[in-house]
Formats: structure tokens, C-alpha cells, sequence
């Protein structure tokens, strides 16, 4: 007020008039900040004018258009793709089959429904599709269709965004990857499903776990050990406040997904770890190893086997009363060649078996190579001779290939060779 009444001393202005001045312009002042702040309400086409590169008349277009698009969309990637869409299509119309003004508004709900279906998000029938094809030429019509190829795909921003704006939207994709399911292909089946999952990650909580139960069930039939790693996703879905109840492992499907008690006593063992410690990555190792092939177990009967031998014997010397001395000279001969040639492989064989018991049980492919070829021999048939060999016993290879390197089975070579 000092100030104001040295600035009136001076003027000869009255001190009100000062005030009010003073107060006129901060009202302005506020006005033009206000006025300014709404440029889009006034003039919605400044936002796009230069995205897209309308000239005057698309402008005009989009000016009275933009409103209906808002009633369908909220989210900028859907507005924007949608007026693409449209300039895209008004653009490539011929100018003397360019519609009225009365039928812009069906072109552009027809171009809503088209980008609805394109990017699956809240999609439906719109009744106005049967009118608007009834108002256009079919050259249009389907130089519209053709036209959604140029809709560009999503990223996984927006994908994320459309899931936080449609709790169905999840439901449909699931429904997609079932219907194209290739039963020779689970390991795609499942890939698709983690990302859809990834995708939800802004959802809530029960969507995400809805994916991994239905997942879950629905592998049950198809692939157990993806089945049970959708069960181990499905726990492992939780927040720090998270007190929901998991749906437990149904009697039906125990008796389809475990071959005995002591497998799904093993399986709710990781269970628990995963509950609480969350190592989920640990968790889906471990249920790799729970699902492989249980190998049969042989016992080797020996009596049985010395009594066949015995047989064999007796058999041999029935026939050599019956045959002339050259018959049984000859067989002689290839008895005496046989047992040599056996007895070489055999040394052979231990000595690979020596090669493989120094080293855990494992060789390099190579290692193995040199060996064979040392003893004059091929190493894929020296291989498959020594499998062949056991194979009517074991009811499975000795020694198998795994990359670049064979495995010996300890368990096959203890009570087989060891013997």
C-alpha cells in the first residue's frame, strides 16, 4: 500500500483506481492461461494436423468425426490409429467416388469396427456394418478390407494398455492359442502362453493366474510336464499382501499326470519350496528332472542263464554224432573264428568301458572316434554293436548320445558288465 500510495502522490491517480487496475489485469492475466489451456477442445485437428499431414478439407473431416471416436476409444494408440486408418482410406477413395457428407459418419464407425477386430480389443458386431455395406460399392468395400493390412501391429506397451482396458481381452487371446494348438508343438503352446501372461502383468492379479490354471488344465491331456509347470506359474502368482488360496491338484488329474505315489509326493515337495522361497526357475528345473522316463529295472537271473548254456551245449554235442567229421570240422572252424572275433570285441568293449569308468562315466565323441579307429573299427557301428549286444536284456541302450558326448549308464554297466 506504501508503494501504491507514492505511485498516487505522483499520478494524482486515486489509490482505488490504482487497485482495480492492477486487479483487471491479473483477471486477464488468468483468462488467456485458461483460454490457452484448452486448445484441443477448440480445435481438436492441431494435435493431428501435423502427425498426419492433413491439408484443409481432412481437417474439416476429422473435426467432425474426432467425437465419435473418442465415444469408442480413451487410449491415444487406438485415436490415432483410428484416424490413420481413416485419412488413409478417404485418401486412397477416388476423388469422383468420394462419399457425401452424410455418410461420412457410417465410413467411420466402419473403420472403429475394423480397427476393434484388428487389434481384439472389446470387438462387436455393429449393426451399422450391414447398412454401411449397403450404401457403398463393393469396389470400395473391398478396397477398405484390403487396406487393414497397412494397420500396424501393436508393441508391447500398447498390448499391456489394451489389457488394463479390457478384462476379456485375455480370455480371447486364450482362446485363440487353444484352437491353434499342435499337439507336436507344446513347447510353442507354452511360449505364447508365458508371454500372454507377461502381458497381463498391469492386470490384476486373478487374470494372470486365470492364464496359468486354464493353461494347466488344459495341457493335462496333452503334455504333463508342461501342465505341471503352468501349476508352478499359477503358484508362484502372489503379491506381499497376497492371501489367496490356491485350488489344489484335482484326484482326477493326480492319477493322469503322476504314474505313482512317490512321483506326486515329490511334486508337492517343490510345491512348498516354491511357497517359500519363490525360486521359480529352480522349481520348473526340477520338475524336468521329475518327469523323465523312469528306466526299467533288470535282474539278470543267472541260473537261468547258465541252464541255456548247458542247452546249448547238449545240443551241440547231439549234433555232432549225427554230422560227418567234415561237417563237424567246418563248424568247428567257424566256432573257433567266431569265439576269436568275440573274444577281440570283447577286449575291445572293456577297453572302451576302462575309458569310460576313468571318466565319469562320459567321453567326447572325438575321444571315442580315435579309440574306434585305433582298433580298426567305425565308432557309430562299434556303438551300436555294443547296444545291440545288450539291447534283448536291458530293453534299452548302454550307451546313449547326449551333444557331443556318449554317456555310459552306471546303473546298466554295474549290473550288466560289471558281472
Amino acid at each position: 500500500m506504501v508503494v501504491f500510495s507514492i505511485f498516487a502522490s505522483y499520478s494524482k491517480v486515486p489509490i482505488m483506481n490504482v487497485v482495480l487496475v492492477i486487479f483487471i489485469l491479473i483477471l486477464f492475466f488468468y483468462f488467456l492461461k485458461w483460454l490457452f489451456s484448452f486448445p484441443l477442445k477448440e480445435h481438436p485437428n492441431r494435435k493431428y494436423k501435423d502427425l498426419f499431414g492433413l491439408n484443409k478439407e481432412e481437417c474439416k473431416l476429422l473435426n467432425k468425426q474426432l467425437p465419435l471416436i473418442k465415444e469408442h476409444f480413451s487410449l491415444d494408440i487406438c485415436i490415432e490409429e483410428t484416424i490413420r486408418f481413416y485419412i488413409h482410406v478417404y485418401r486412397e477413395i477416388p476423388v469422383y467416388r468420394r462419399i457425401g457428407p452424410g455418410l461420412n459418419r457410417q465410413l467411420m464407425q466402419y473403420c472403429i469396427y475394423l480397427i476393434r477386430n484388428k487389434y481384439d480389443f472389446r470387438p462387436d458386431s455393429m449393426n451399422q456394418i450391414s447398412t454401411f455395406q449397403e450404401n457403398f460399392i463393393a469396389d470400395d468395400i473391398a478396397l477398405i478390407e484390403e487396406l487393414t493390412q497397412y494397420i500396424p501391429p501393436l508393441t508391447d506397451e500398447n498390448e499391456e494398455q489394451l489389457f488394463t482396458h479390457d478384462n476379456q481381452r485375455w480370455k480371447r487371446k486364450f482362446d485363440k492359442l487353444t484352437q491353434a494348438f499342435d499337439i507336436n508343438q507344446p513347447d510353442d503352446f507354452y511360449g505364447k502362453v508365458i508371454r500372454l501372461a507377461s502381458l497381463n502383468k498391469r492386470s490384476r492379479l486373478m487374470d494372470i493366474r486365470n492364464i496359468y490354471y486354464k493353461s494347466y488344465l488344459f495341457m493335462v491331456q496333452h503334455h504333463k510336464e508342461i501342465s505341471l509347470k503352468f501349476y508352478l506359474h499359477y503358484l508362484n502368482v502372489k503379491s506381499a499382501s497376497d492371501t489367496f488360496k490356491h485350488k489344489q491338484i484335482s484326484t482326477r488329474n493326480e492319477s493322469r499326470l503322476f504314474s505313482s505315489k512317490e512321483q506326486k509326493n515329490k511334486f508337492d515337495a517343490i510345491c512348498n519350496r516354491l511357497q517359500k522361497d519363490n525360486k521359480l526357475e529352480e522349481a520348473l528345473e526340477e520338475i524336468n528332472v521329475l518327469c523323465l522316463p523312469v528306466r526299467k529295472k533288470i535282474s539278470l537271473n543267472i541260473s537261468s542263464i547258465q541252464e541255456a548254456k548247458e542247452k546249448q551245449t547238449k545240443v551241440a554235442q547231439l549234433l555232432s554224432t549225427y554230422l560227418d567229421d567234415k561237417i563237424v570240422s567246418e563248424i568247428s572252424e567257424t566256432n573257433t573264428i567266431v569265439e576269436n572275433q568275440q573274444e577281440v570285441a570283447g577286449d575291445n568293449q572293456k577297453e572302451l568301458f576302462d575309458l569310460f569308468t576313468a571318466n565319469t562315466f562320459r567321453l567326447n565323441q572325438q575321444e571315442v572316434h580315435i579309440f574306434a579307429q585305433s582298433k580298426g573299427l567305425f565308432k557309430d557301428q562299434f556303438i551300436e554293436s555294443i547296444n545291440d549286444q545288450f539291447y534283448e536284456i536291458l530293453d534299452d541302450l548302454l550307451i546313449e548320445e547326449d551333444g557331443e558326448e556318449y554317456i555310459l549308464n552306471e546303473e546298466y554297466y554295474t549290473r550288466v558288465v560289471g558281472r
